[in-house]
């Protein structure tokens, strides 16, 4: 008989990037899984070339990495386990779960080194083993992507309608446009209610400065790619809903239309150079779109990230970046490090010959928390997750009272760079400018995702709108919404000929994002047809607490 070749390990190190991408396939584009699945390939040939000169042996070699593969992708999982003994809380899970891991890899690569001959059994059902679950990962996933290819098919064209760009306008200079989403960012009145918040003075600031803030509006959709992707095509997502259907639950092809929106597309033809900001947020991410794709340097995306706090490399991480910051290259370092970046940026940007339209989402003041009012760096006593709602408080140590404060320094110390980064932008245009700040939905402080025609969604439309516009903004009105920003600035400043659609709010579950249900006030929704439980916003399935 031929003897096996051994290529377990490959497929070991491939299956958590196939099966992490098959269970959370809804938040991300197909494309995130390359990147890690390449790095492990990558690391696992090291590691194989290393063993075969230590062992000088194939078999014993691969079947040592291999085990070194399983202990080394499923520590995060082991730890949260053994996180739940107080013991071992108690003595330090970290110490414990790489101790455990250490030990079964030591007394399993000095029985495979020991027994160098007869590996061709064991070596044969590691493939068969590894082979089974990488393909039913690699068919779940292949199923979700093959109904999110049909579905990115049924929506080509959505947005275009009968609606014509046709832009009259005969301005000998068209002006930059600053497009800043603050994630979660509410309207005055709402951060007074529910967190005792005066935003007076920012909100004063803005006005000072030749902006209109928009004190009554709301916005359309309070999940953030579904208001972007309106926001920036424009338009609401009935016809989208329409075509996919109300249990099509996957984004990415909302995520398509977004990365190329009606309104980059008829500002690239006008000679608009497209700039975006790294949010960290994959579903949102500009990158391969935007013609300058801003962001610090070397920080991982958010698929790539959950890959990694998976694995051992999170402790040796999260070392390295408490006592260099060279190193804080993931979860909350690298979550403060791309707000920090973006808004620092923005006052930084100079005209230049073409025009240009900057797109920038501030994952704050959004929880996680990692900003103090005065800029400190917070890192919360649990994993990293981008929880909002009720789910927020599942994890350790959440209170309202915790979110609350959070919410409160993270709007102050955004107030701060904002204020800096406004009045450059300003000065160095000479005023002829666009800005729009906005947030794309407003705090979920009280949101009960699972119960939503019981929830109470006070303060979840109500959001921060104001626009800085050259010789004003004559048709601006206080219940303006995201979804006619672009349609009025267009109209005044490019001669385009938009209707102004009624300011409308749309209510929807995280599994159930195009069931949509409209919201009557900023309290209650209109529960004519409402859904029943429905999960929160999830972390990573199948992950350890690290979103």
């Amino acid at each position: 008989m031929k003897p096996p070749i051994a290529w377990h390990p490959y497929l070991f190190a491939a299956f958590p990037v196939l099966f992490l991408y098959s269970q959370n396939s809804d938040q991300f584009p197909l494309s995130v899984v390359v990147p890690p699945l390449l790095s492990s390939l990558l690391f696992v040939l090291v590691l194989i070339l290393l063993a075969r000169v230590v062992l000088r042996e194939g078999y014993s070699a691969a079947l040592v990495v291999s085990l070194f593969v399983l202990l080394f992708t499923s520590y995060g999982h082991t730890r949260t386990l053994l996180a739940k003994s107080a013991f071992v809380y108690a003595f330090g899970v970290d110490k414990v779960t790489l101790a455990l891991s250490a030990s079964i890899f030591l007394a399993g690569a000095w029985l495979f080194a020991m027994r160098r001959t007869k590996l061709a059994v064991p070596t044969t059902l590691a493939n068969w083993m590894a082979l089974i679950i990488v393909l039913v990962s690699s068919v779940d996933a292949g199923a979700e992507w093959w109904k999110t290819r049909t579905a990115a098919r049924a929506m080509q064209g959505v947005f275009d309608g009968s609606e014509e760009f046709t832009s009259t306008g005969e301005r000998k200079n068209d002006p930059d446009i600053f497009y800043i989403v603050l994630d979660g960012y509410g309207r005055e009145d709402v951060l007074g209610e529910i967190f005792q918040y005066d935003n007076d003075g920012f909100l004063r600031f803005l006005e000072e400065k030749g902006f209109y803030v928009a004190g009554r509006s709301r916005a359309n959709y309070m999940q953030t790619v579904l208001s972007l992707t309106s926001s920036l095509n424009l338009d609401y997502l009935d016809e989208v809903a329409a075509r996919v259907g109300p249990d099509f639950s996957s984004r990415e092809p909302l995520q398509r239309q977004l990365r190329g929106s009606r309104l980059v597309r008829f500002l690239r033809e006008r000679g608009y150079v497209f700039v975006a900001f790294d949010a960290g947020y994959d579903l949102a991410s500009m990158k391969g779109a935007a013609d300058l794709h801003l962001g610090p340097k070397g920080w991982f995306g958010q698929f790539a990230t959950a890959v990694i706090d998976l694995t051992a490399a999170k402790p040796v991480i999260e070392h390295l970046s408490s006592t260099d910051k060279q190193f804080a290259f993931t979860t909350y370092d690298a979550h403060r490090n791309r707000i920090l970046f973006t808004l620092e940026q923005l006052g930084a940007m100079v005209p230049g010959e073409r025009p240009k339209f900057v797109f920038a989402h501030v994952l704050a003041p959004h929880p996680p928390f990692v900003l103090g009012a005065d800029g400190e760096s917070i890192r919360p006593d649990r994993e990293f997750r981008i929880f909002d709602g009720d789910n927020y408080f599942e994890q350790k140590g959440a209170t309202p009272d915790e979110y609350i404060e959070g919410y409160r320094d993270q709007v102050t110390f955004l107030n701060t760079m904002l204020k800096v980064s406004i009045e450059r932008i300003i000065e160095q245009s000479y005023g002829d400018v666009i800005i729009v700040v906005q947030g794309d939905h407003g705090p979920r402080l009280t949101l009960d995702w699972e119960i939503l025609d019981e929830s109470n969604c006070s303060g979840c439309f109500g959001i921060l709108n104001a626009y800085y516009l050259p010789e004003g903004g004559t048709l601006l009105y206080p219940e303006i919404s995201p979804v006619n920003t672009f349609r009025l600035v267009l109209n005044q400043y490019f001669g385009t000929a938009f209707e102004l659609l009624p300011d409308r709010s749309f209510l929807s579950t995280w599994d159930h994002p195009y069931r949509l249900l409209e919201v009557s006030t900023d309290r209650e929704p209109n529960t004519v047809g409402a859904v029943g439980k429905v999960p929160a916003t999830p972390p990573l399935a199948s992950s350890p607490p690290a979103r």
